[in-house]
């Protein structure tokens, strides 16, 4: 007979494992410094490509061995034997320390660039901010939209999908509005959930954006608004970062994850006057993303997004 769970202790219990893992990453480069120096970009690349591995992981339901290995290891913490669970709740598990794993990731990545910055958990689950849970979807389930998804995962996925037809300058500002939407509703909430008046809030919360505050990379979304409207940035640029989100959803929605684009028919309307008006600025992190991909520390032929030894040249 199966094990009955409450998924609450399961969402306490990654909780944790979160934490424990983000402590042993803050402990890591002390004693790596011992043994040999840390390589930044190496490591910035294989936490990217295991971020990527765990959102198409958690997308369809089905997980390697690493983080079935931390499965148990999770359960055994909460004195739960995972062969006696049935198999919503084992999937729960699973789902549920993938998720602990991925966010542990994006912090590494943020404490390579800044170790003494704040980190904002783009998953609500692990800013203690428990969500209802979505039943789990089975790995080989129907062809309906994926209602369970998140939309870190979502983000996640759409830019591992979309990477060889976008420019490298496009994959970094997307990440940035992407970053600013998580933080806006949660990174943890079901992209199904949004619908388009909740993305009408965030497009007005895109047109509040202070000028004052361009470049400052550390900032949360909620402090670079501004009510004073001539402290604003343009609506040009207000209107880019928006095209952003346009396109994330509606990519959603051809590929399934949702049933309708809920921003469709809202636009940033473009103020006479702001047509030459400067956008934001990157962020020294996003400078950083930026100079290390192949476009400029060098790219295989004509193929500017595949690492190798030739370097592009103007003129």
């Amino acid at each position: 007979m199966s094990e009955e769970i409450d998924p609450a202790l399961f969402e306490r219990a990654a909780q944790e494992f979160f934490q424990g893992m983000k402590a042993d990453i803050v402990k890591l480069p002390a004693r790596a410094r011992k043994n040999r120096p840390i390589d930044l970009e190496e490591q910035i690349e294989l936490s990217r490509s295991r971020m990527t591995t765990l959102a198409e992981q958690i997308a369809t339901g089905e997980f390697d061995r690493n983080v079935m290995g931390r499965a148990r290891v999770l359960a055994a913490e909460i004195g739960v034997n995972p062969d006696s669970l049935g198999d919503d709740a084992r999937l729960l598990l699973k789902t549920l320390t993938a998720r602990a794993e991925l966010e542990a990731v994006r912090f590494h990545v943020r404490y390579l660039h800044d170790p003494v910055g704040e980190y904002h958990e783009h998953d609500a689950l692990f800013r203690g901010v428990v969500p209802a849970l979505e039943k789990p979807r089975p790995a080989h389930g129907s062809a309906s939209p994926a209602i369970g998804i998140t939309l870190s995962e979502l983000t996640e996925l759409y830019l591992t999908k979309r990477k060889d037809r976008l420019a490298e300058r496009t994959i970094v500002e997307s990440r940035r509005v992407f970053d600013w939407l998580a933080q806006h509703f949660g990174g943890a909430t079901p992209v199904a959930a949004l619908d388009k008046a909740r993305l009408r809030e965030f497009r007005d919360a895109l047109i509040r954006l202070s000028a004052v505050h361009q470049g400052r990379g550390g900032l949360p979304f909620a402090s670079r608004q501004t009510e004073v409207e001539s402290h604003r940035v343009s609506t040009k640029t207000a209107s880019k970062y928006w095209s952003f989100a346009q396109s994330f959803f509606s990519w959603a929605e051809r590929e399934g994850h949702i049933e309708q684009n809920p921003t469709t028919g809202l636009r940033v309307e473009i103020a006479v006057g702001d047509e030459s008006r400067s956008p934001e600025p990157f962020s020294n992190d996003e400078v950083r993303l930026l100079l290390n991909t192949p476009l400029y520390r060098g790219h295989k032929g004509k193929n500017l997004n595949e690492p190798g030894h030739d370097l592009a040249r103007g003129g």
